[in-house]
């Protein structure tokens, strides 16, 4: 089912169960346009861990994140930390070239 109409289907199962008192799993069992893997989209952290995107929120992007930043304090000098990022931000950053993206002084 694409997004858009998955949105919509959701949008107006939520104010339904929210009046009935009907839990949203009952619904989403019921509802003829659901199929019966999207109970499991309603696990507790299932649409965290579906985010993927680099510096997003997902498990797997906050931990590379975490390990760029451990290498960056584990450095010794701020030329180092830099050094660090640069290559953990642009693995073809070459060493001693400065920090990507950054055209002369600001």
């Amino acid at each position: 089912m694409p997004f858009h109409q998955a949105h919509s289907v959701v949008g107006s199962l939520v104010p339904y169960s929210l009046e009935r008192h009907v839990s949203s799993s009952e619904l989403v069992e019921a509802h003829p346009a659901l199929e019966t893997d999207a109970m499991a989209l309603l696990e507790p952290g299932a649409a965290v861990t579906r985010r993927t995107t680099p510096g997003g929120a997902g498990p797997l992007p906050v931990a590379v994140e975490m390990d760029r930043f451990v290498l960056r304090l584990q450095a010794p000098t701020k030329d180092a930390r830099v050094e660090c990022w640069a290559r953990a931000a642009f693995p073809d950053h070459r060493p001693g070239s400065g920090i990507p993206g950054r055209h002369g002084p600001r």
